[in-house]
C-alpha cells in the first residue's frame, strides 16, 4: 500500500468584506484499497459577493463530483469532465437566477497519482511546483499578464507600465458557462519526486514575489504541508497590500521514497527532466541482466576483438617512430593500447548534445484569443473585449 501524501490548505479574505475563494482537498482510495492519491481543486470567484462566492463554491462541487463519478477513465479524462460539469453547473444556476447572471470564477484541478501530477486550469490561478530550492510555474496564465508582458518585448509598453496597468489583472478565460476560450490541461504525468512540494493558490498570493515564495517554502521544509500554507497565507496579510485581494493555498509534500533513488540522481541538479530519470524496476532488471554470464561473455568477446583491431591499425599508422619500434601489442587480456588515438577518431559521447527536455504542460488545448475575457474594475474581475493596449493607452471603464 502506497504512503498518503501530507497536504493542508489555508485562505484568507485579505482586505476584502467577503470570500470568493473556494477550494477543496480530498485523499482518494481506490477500489482495490490504493492510497497515495490526492484531489485539489479551488476557485477563485468573480460577480461580487452573491455571484462570485456562489459561482466558485458550485464549481468546486460539480468538478467533485463529476471527477468522482469517472473514476474508470484516464486521470486528463476525468479532469476534463469535473472543468465541463462546473461550466455546465454554473450556466443552469445562472439561467436560473437572474441575480446571478454574469457570475463566473477561474478553476484549477490537480490529481496526484502514484504515475505523477496531472493538471487541468482556467484563468490565472496558479500551480506552482518546488524541487530543490526552486519554484517553478506548471499551468499557463490566461490573465492578461503575458500579453502584457509580450507588448513589453516589442518595445510597446514599459515594466512599469505593466505593472500599474489597468488590466493587468483581467482574464482572458474563465468558468462562466460558456465556450471556454483557454483550457491548460496536462495529459501526461509529471513526476512527482521525494522533497517536492505542490503549490495551488488563487492569484492573491502573487502579492508575494516568486522568489520569497520560494524562500519561504525552503526555509520551512520540514513543516507539516498545513503548517506551510499558513506561513504563506500570513507573509501575504504582512505585505501590507492596500487592496489585497482573497487569497487561498493548498499544499501537498510527496511521500519520502524508501530508497529515494530518483532523489539522489536530482538532488544537485537543476529540475532535471524527468526522461533522465529511469524507472527502478527497469534499472534493476537491466542490472540483473548485464551481469548475466552469458552477456558478460559475449562483451568480453566483443572488447577482445575491439583490442585486436585497435592493434592492428596502431601497428599500420604513419605516425610509428622512425627509431623501428613497434606498437605494444594488444593480448586477449586487455594489455598495453596504443598511446596515439587514429587519425580519423569519432568525438566522444561527452561532446555530444543531450536531447531537449520536455515542456512542463502541454499547450492550451484550444487556441488563444484575446477578444474573450475579464477585466479587473474596481478590484473585481470582470469581462473585457479589447486586444493588446498600445503604448500609454488605457482600457475604456
Amino acid at each position: 500500500m502506497k504512503q498518503s501524501h501530507d497536504f493542508g490548505g489555508r485562505q484568507d479574505r485579505g482586505r476584502r468584506a467577503y470570500q470568493e475563494d473556494t477550494f477543496d482537498i480530498q485523499a482518494i482510495t481506490t477500489p482495490d484499497g490504493e492510497t497515495g492519491r490526492l484531489l485539489m481543486v479551488l476557485a477563485d470567484g468573480m460577480g461580487g459577493h452573491r455571484g462570485g462566492a456562489h459561482a466558485s463554491a458550485a464549481a468546486v462541487q460539480a468538478f467533485v463530483q463529476a471527477y468522482a463519478a469517472a473514476s474508470s477513465e484516464p486521470e486528463a479524462s476525468r479532469l476534463e469532465r469535473g472543468l465541463m460539469a462546473a461550466n455546465q453547473r454554473i450556466a443552469r444556476d445562472a439561467d436560473a437566477n437572474a441575480t446571478l447572471r454574469g457570475m463566473g470564477c477561474t478553476l484549477l484541478g490537480v490529481s496526484v497519482t502514484p504515475a505523477g501530477l496531472h493538471w487541468i486550469s482556467v484563468g490565472d490561478s496558479p500551480l506552482f511546483l518546488f524541487r530543490n530550492g526552486e519554484l517553478k510555474r506548471l499551468n499557463a496564465d490566461h490573465s492578461m499578464v503575458p500579453v502584457l508582458q509580450q507588448a513589453v518585448i516589442l518595445g510597446d509598453l514599459t515594466d512599469e507600465e505593466v505593472a500599474c496597468h489597468p488590466s493587468r489583472q483581467a482574464l482572458r478565460s474563465a468558468v462562466m458557462g460558456r465556450d471556454l476560450t483557454l483550457i491548460d490541461l496536462r495529459r501526461e504525468p509529471l513526476e512527482f519526486l521525494p522533497g517536492d512540494r505542490l503549490l495551488g493558490a488563487s492569484d492573491g498570493i502573487l502579492t508575494l514575489p516568486e522568489a520569497r515564495i520560494a524562500q519561504l517554502l525552503g526555509e520551512h521544509i520540514d513543516r507539516t504541508a498545513d503548517e506551510m500554507s499558513r506561513i504563506l497565507v500570513e507573509a501575504v496579510g504582512k505585505a501590507g497590500n492596500p487592496h489585497q485581494d482573497n487569497v487561498t493555498a493548498m499544499i501537498a509534500a510527496a511521500p519520502p521514497a524508501e530508497a529515494a533513488l530518483a532523489g539522489k540522481m536530482v538532488g544537485k541538479k537543476r529540475f532535471l527532466p524527468g526522461w533522465l530519470l529511469p524507472d527502478r524496476a527497469v534499472a534493476e532488471a537491466a542490472l540483473r541482466r548485464l551481469l548475466q554470464p552469458r552477456v558478460l561473455a559475449g562483451l568480453g568477446a566483443v572488447f577482445l576483438i575491439a583490442a585486436v583491431a585497435i592493434g592492428f591499425i596502431a601497428g599500420r599508422t604513419p605516425q610509428q617512430s622512425a627509431s623501428g619500434n613497434a606498437a605494444p601489442s594488444v593480448t586477449a587480456t586487455g594489455g598495453e593500447a596504443p598511446k596515439e588515438a587514429p587519425p580519423n577518431a569519432t568525438a566522444t559521447a561527452a561532446d555530444a548534445s543531450p536531447p531537449p527536455a520536455p515542456k512542463a504542460s502541454e499547450a492550451p488545448a484550444q487556441p488563444e484569443d484575446a477578444n474573450e475575457g475579464k477585466a479587473q474594475q474596481a478590484g473585481e474581475k470582470t469581462q473585457i473585449g479589447e486586444e493588446a493596449p498600445a503604448k500609454g493607452e488605457a482600457q475604456p471603464k
